[in-house]
């Protein structure tokens, strides 16, 4: 069942699907953030970080999707999973830690994320 706030955001467009960002190219380059989807390998300002596979999935969700809020409520019912707000809340935290000054980029939105 769809939350009413999660309703608004789609109504709005916010909680929708959105073209990726760049298909001509397996990077996605965003400010001092490179995400290479095909490799799955982050850098900022050149320099590559170590993300974990659920933090990377996270990013690539949120990269593809820019501009667009990514909802918890999508994330947490993935295909082949079913994870808690928390988890989605910690998987946010490590991918922040690990992109360092990078994380400026990705907003709080109610009911999920964007990245600018």
């Amino acid at each position: 069942m769809i939350r009413v706030r999660e309703r608004r955001l789609m109504a709005a467009g916010l909680g929708s699907e959105a073209p990726p960002a760049s298909e001509s190219s397996s990077a996605i380059e965003i400010e001092e953030l490179s995400v290479d989807c095909s490799s799955r390998t982050v850098w900022v300002h050149g320099e590559e970080r170590k993300v974990k596979p659920s933090e990377f999935e996270l990013l690539e969700e949120l990269v593809v999707h820019r501009g667009c809020v990514v909802l918890r409520s999508r994330w947490r019912q993935r295909p082949g999973r079913v994870v808690s707000d928390e988890a989605v809340r910690a998987c946010m935290s490590g991918l922040r830690a690990a992109i360092g000054p990078a994380n400026r980029l990705i907003e709080r939105r109610p009911g999920g994320y964007v990245i600018l």
